[in-house]
């Protein structure tokens, strides 16, 4: 019984994946494009991708949710209000970059055996 619990957890572990930080920068006042790049996998067999942020208390913001075959859902709080939208890549794209976006934003890409999450680091430059 206990041995079928613990393969149950290893499995489970197995199917949430996250990847290494990644890095990008961009300027103040421009539209940031922060990647949400799956590899290889179709784009029919992603499910829906959820993009969230990281808050200063350390705690996850959501942002937006586009599941297969719909629009965009954005869940973002005020700072971001009328800047967001996700490209057909599914990139996050931030409009008018602001210092307060200087941040990690994570992209969670679920399909039907498999849930990956990656996360971005994103530097704003004012000059």
């Amino acid at each position: 019984m206990r041995s079928a619990a613990i393969l149950t957890a290893v499995l489970l572990s197995l199917l949430h994946q996250v990847s290494a930080l990644e890095n990008i920068s961009s300027q103040y006042g421009d539209t940031i494009s922060v990647p949400c790049s799956p590899g290889d996998t179709p784009s029919q067999d992603i499910f829906m991708i959820k993009w969230k942020y990281d808050k200063e208390d350390g705690t996850s913001g959501d942002l937006l949710v586009k599941r297969q075959g719909h629009n965009a859902t954005i869940t973002a709080p005020e700072e971001f209000t009328g800047r967001l939208s996700i490209g057909e890549d599914n990139s996050l794209l931030i409009a008018n970059g602001v210092l307060s976006d200087q941040r990690t934003f994570t992209c969670m890409i679920v399909m039907a055996s498999d849930i990956t999450e990656l996360a971005v680091e994103v530097f704003i430059h004012s000059e």
